[in-house]
């Protein structure tokens, strides 16, 4: 076990593998002790019901399957580099040079690691939805959106966040551009899904911070109520590279690769600065360097080979 964060996620894990889903969220009392703990424990309670019939325990699951993971990674990362536009060299370029550089994230057991795919998927489910609307992908996008919640708060965030990003560039694009005026259906549809889907999250949450000991909970988790930045350095380069890319390319706007890159940096700057929205902040920025790094790398590598 690397750090404390496996030891939580791996015995979560156990619970699950060991027919009690229902505690996953309690890594905490002995396994089969009845307790449910205060936030949900999607990934490991997925990965644990999948994987039950091995009969093996947490640790040697988590090892043998997390290869797994980061070859499913690899390939969604390529595909995500070829949906914005990238050439075959270019999106393995791009991959290779992302997987260097956090190949310590995204090899890590069950968060953020494995908790990408799901990322990965529905933001590349949305991607395909906008591009060329249609029903399987409003239906796919739906339902990886709303399964967000409920696995991994940063990467639920980043992804909620640059797909309504998007749908406001979109709305409010010129004339003919705008495929969700054109096409509404299907985002209404995914939206509805997305919405439907999620309810029992919600009242999950609202449930636990009702709870007598929510306060303590809060405290433990790093939860401040604050509308002040957390990272002046990350927003300042995000704010810069911003400003350059909407610089650039005045005759491109209309592309949707350059709109698709748009949503990327606002979604991640809303992400990152969501406190200053609803005043509490989840520590740390920190946790968000996935995605700065991932739309910092497309978004240079778009700039540097438009023409």
């Amino acid at each position: 076990i690397r750090d404390k964060d496996y030891g939580n996620y791996e015995s979560r894990l156990e619970r699950a593998l060991s027919g009690h889903p229902e505690e996953a969220d309690n890594a905490i009392t002995p396994v089969g002790s009845g307790i449910e703990g205060g936030q949900i424990a999607g990934m490991e309670m997925i990965v644990g019901t999948l994987f039950r019939w091995t009969g093996l325990r947490a640790p040697a699951l988590a090892v043998g399957i997390t290869p797994f993971f980061v070859f499913v990674n690899v390939l969604l990362l390529f595909l995500l580099f070829r949906t914005l536009g990238f050439p075959e060299p270019w999106a393995l370029f791009g991959t290779t040079v992302y997987i260097g550089i956090l190949f310590h994230v995204i090899a890590r057991v069950m968060h953020p690691g494995w908790s990408f795919v799901p990322a990965f998927a529905a933001l590349l489910s949305f991607l395909h939805l906008w591009r060329t609307p249609s029903w399987i992908f409003a239906i796919l996008t739906g339902l990886l959106f709303s399964l967000l919640p409920y696995l991994y708060f940063w990467h639920w965030t980043f992804v909620w966040a640059t797909a309504g990003s998007a749908l406001l560039i979109d709305i409010f694009a010129q004339g003919k551009e705008s495929v969700v005026r054109k096409h509404p259906a299907p985002f209404v549809v995914a939206a509805a899904l997305t919405i439907l889907l999620a309810i029992p999250f919600a009242l999950k949450t609202l449930e636990t911070f009702s709870h007598p000991f929510a306060e303590q909970m809060t405290f433990r988790g790093g939860f401040l109520h604050t509308r002040m930045v957390e990272s002046a350095p990350r927003s300042a380069l995000l704010l810069l590279e911003f400003g350059i890319f909407l610089s650039l390319f005045p005759k491109g706007r209309g592309r949707f690769e350059y709109r698709a890159l748009l949503a990327l940096l606002l979604g991640v700057f809303l992400a990152l600065h969501q406190n200053i929205l609803h005043g509490t902040l989840l520590m740390f920025s920190s946790h968000f360097e996935p995605h700065f790094t991932l739309v910092t790398l497309v978004v240079g590598l778009y700039v540097l080979l438009r023409p």
